[in-house]
């Protein structure tokens, strides 16, 4: 290890800086403040270190340590099923017991590395994994796999289209992605019970039936406040934010406010005890507007942009950029639209930042100029 550079610095620094600022005008405890830090700086400072390591076969046992903790999810899935049956709660993985949402982002975010993999290399190896993983979202009962997975192939399609083509559409989309994100709706309706007429594994599949039950399931003027849905919990927290005083507008309510640890307040949802809000409340978008503000929000998304640019950029681009970028989009999706599982679980948010890390280090960046689109880490 040799420090020689650290990126994305300035970003970090104006949001430590706006993160104390809110800090100091809200009277948060330090040990909230210093544990909300920990999901912003743990993922970054491993970045720091990856992508000044210069053991490169050190990098490659991580990154295949990595693969294999996620690889061995889908047999511990199956063997869930079997003993549990389909279900949301319960066993999930060996990542958690009651993170139900873990269930949908583990799947999109395996399927995007996988289907990066498979469209630079034609490795069918991949396309099975993508089924294993899919399987895994369907055993965990997740709905959002139907929508979210079709999103994660299109992404990475357009974006190896723009890279590799030097153009967004081709017949491949036709022959290839779109069939495969059509099927995997197909398949997530048939096998997901709340999602067919009959409600059972293998039902039917109806398209009114799963529209109207989409609705349904996003309106929230039959549910009670606490349990109001994502889209009205988004709007409603807007308007909560924008009716506080200017500083509470820029800078939330304090970093740490709603940092849920065993060490800290001693509370299962503090979301709930604070705003009485459960379910419209679990975005991180929402998360980090209440906590940090206009302002907070800003940053995350604007760092998340400048990385994904950064990215794109780079003149040496293999499965492993790919992946990243399609992550990004993936970071920013669940960001706004559905959980903060991606931004709080360091299994995804660290291992995103390891695949940032070994594409801006500079000596593997050195070694693949030499070879023509290898990647040093399969060698």
């Amino acid at each position: 290890f040799e420090l020689k550079k650290i990126l994305f610095l300035k970003i970090y620094l104006f949001t430590l800086i706006s993160l104390f600022i809110s800090f100091q005008f809200n009277g948060i405890d330090l040990f909230s403040f210093i544990y909300y830090l920990t999901y912003l700086l743990f993922p970054y400072l491993y970045f720091i270190i990856i992508s000044n390591e210069n053991d490169t076969k050190l990098l490659k046992n991580i990154f295949y340590f990595l693969i294999f903790l996620f690889i061995i999810q889908i047999p511990v899935s199956f063997l869930k099923y079997l003993f549990l049956g389909q279900s949301e709660q319960g066993l999930i993985g060996t990542l958690s017991v009651k993170s139900g949402s873990v269930s949908s982002i583990l799947p999109c975010f395996a399927i995007a590395f996988c289907f990066s993999n498979y469209l630079y290399k034609k490795d069918l190896t991949m396309i099975f994994l993508i089924i294993g993983f899919f399987l895994f979202g369907i055993i965990g009962e997740k709905r959002a796999i139907v929508l979210y997975v079709p999103v994660v192939l299109l992404v990475a399609f357009f974006i190896y289209q723009f890279k590799f083509l030097k153009r967004l559409i081709s017949l491949r989309i036709i022959y290839l992605v779109f069939p495969l994100a059509v099927l995997i709706f197909y398949a997530s309706v048939r096998l997901s019970p709340s999602l067919n007429p009959e409600n059972k594994i293998g039902g039917s599949f109806d398209f009114n039936y799963f529209l109207t039950y989409s609705i349904d399931y996003n309106d929230s003027r039959e549910e009670d406040f606490r349990e109001m849905q994502r889209v009205a919990g988004f709007l409603y927290f807007m308007n909560y934010i924008i009716d506080q005083e200017p500083i509470k507008i820029l800078f939330g309510e304090g970093p740490g406010k709603l940092v849920e640890s065993s060490f800290g307040k001693a509370s299962e949802n503090l979301m709930l005890d604070n705003y009485g809000v459960r379910y419209g409340g679990r975005m991180s978008f929402v998360w980090i507007l209440l906590q940090s503000g206009i302002i907070g929000v800003f940053l995350f998304i604007y760092t998340v942009i400048s990385i994904l640019f950064k990215i794109l950029k780079t003149s040496n681009f293999t499965y492993i950029h790919l992946s990243i970028c399609t992550l990004l989009i993936l970071f920013l999706i669940d960001f706004i639209t559905y959980s903060n599982e991606f931004y709080l679980r360091f299994y995804f948010h660290g291992t995103l930042f390891f695949l940032l890390g070994i594409a801006l280090n500079n000596k593997i960046i050195k070694i693949n100029r030499t070879k023509s689109y290898g990647d040093t880490l399969d060698r």
